[in-house]
């Protein structure tokens, strides 16, 4: 009979199924019983009450909260963050969950959570390379606006030297997010398509795989399963040079990858070449993460180790940029309370102007005093001399 693990996951990824490779490998091991996270949209906290100490394992995919921490009885606790969610968190956020055991999908993360003492299992997710790829158009290219980071303006000007000319957009936005649409002479000119959604992921390969280029959507990922499963079927891959996509993507070596904070049109030189290498990249990855996948399962079952490094750095856990976040917001609700406080007080009996007049009766005799001294002083040096 299977342990049994609880797995704690975005509920928006149940329509995304963005972890359903990592839900079926825990399968193979595990009775997994998938509880969804609905606070991303203002809704309840899950009801954790019910894991008891019979569950085996509880792994938290992407959301976390230290509050969770409290109602669970089983204490192999296993967290999976996202670079996109949690790569920029300071010092003081991640102690909170210094004793839990991390599985890191992007190496950047990783490389930090271990610095701070972290028992931290780093891993890169390689889909399998698809063997009879659809050659797609040499002028085509797909793009999914997912964020307002990456929309129809980035995308024209990354293009815009270059010889394509036949552009599929697809437009599910993320929640929060707004779709640019081009204008219409753009459609036009780069004679462009749209979809909303597809019924089936076998319809949105289909459109993929008419295309030779792939824009990854966001400047961050989590994991970046849309950029890697468009690399495993031979596309040629333009992405931000941020986590994850560096972390997999040399520039034009095996794709392109582009400044974020200085968008220029792209030379896609040596286009073949780098398809060739993508795919090589794609198929060398897929071995390791197949050796891999007995690791994650192995940490899982470890004991886990005490994190000391925040014993040492006892501060640590106040980072600056909380302690200045703390600063700004009380100078922004107090500090505005004070000011009114103290009009209000001045107003009052008309105090403003009694407050002017004993200042008059104080300072002024008292500067007349000093202006006399310095000319006794004056006097008597010079009668000196």
């Amino acid at each position: 009979m299977k342990n049994r693990i609880a797995f704690i996951g975005h509920s928006y990824h149940l329509k995304t199924r963005s972890s359903d490779f990592f839900i079926d490998l825990l399968s193979k091991y595990y009775d997994v019983e998938y509880i969804a996270d609905d606070t991303w949209r203002n809704e309840s906290c899950p009801n954790l009450k019910k894991i008891d100490g019979n569950y085996h394992a509880v792994i938290f995919w992407q959301m976390i909260s230290r509050y969770y921490l409290k109602n669970l009885k089983c204490k192999n606790i296993i967290f999976v963050p996202m670079y996109d969610k949690s790569g920029n968190e300071p010092r003081s956020y991640w102690y909170h969950f210094k004793d839990l055991k991390i599985i890191n999908f992007s190496e950047t993360l990783g490389q930090f959570l271990e610095n701070q003492g972290f028992n931290s299992l780093n891993i890169r997710y390689f889909p399998k390379p698809i063997q009879n790829q659809k050659p797609g158009d040499s002028k085509a290219c797909f793009f999914w606006q997912r964020t307002n980071e990456i929309d129809w303006h980035t995308v024209k000007i990354l293009l815009s030297k270059s010889s394509i000319d036949r552009i599929h957009i697809h437009t599910a936005v993320d929640p929060g997010f707004t779709f640019i649409s081009p204008s219409r002479k753009d459609e036009r000119t780069f004679h462009i398509t749209y979809s909303s959604w597809f019924k089936t992921k076998d319809e949105y390969l289909d459109i993929v795989d008419k295309c030779e280029f792939y824009i990854a959507p966001r400047y961050h990922e989590g994991i970046g399963l849309s950029f890697l499963e468009a690399m495993a079927r031979g596309k040629v891959i333009i992405a931000a040079n941020r986590p994850t996509m560096n972390e997999y993507i040399s520039n034009d070596v095996n794709g392109y990858l582009f400044d974020p904070e200085n968008i220029k049109p792209i030379n896609f030189h040596d286009a073949d070449i780098v398809k060739v290498n993508s795919l090589r990249t794609i198929a060398e990855g897929y071995v390791k993460w197949l050796n891999d996948q007995d690791r994650i399962i192995d940490f899982i079952e470890a004991s886990n180790k005490k994190n000391y490094y925040f014993i040492k750095h006892p501060f640590a856990k106040y980072e600056t940029r909380s302690i200045l976040r703390t600063i700004k917001t009380l100078i922004k609700y107090i500090l505005p309370l004070g000011i009114i406080r103290l009009m209000s007080y001045l107003k009052k009996d008309k105090k403003w102007k009694k407050i002017i007049k004993e200042s008059i009766k104080l300072f002024i005799p008292y500067g007349i005093l000093v202006i006399i001294r310095y000319f006794k002083i004056k006097k008597k040096n010079e009668a000196s001399v």
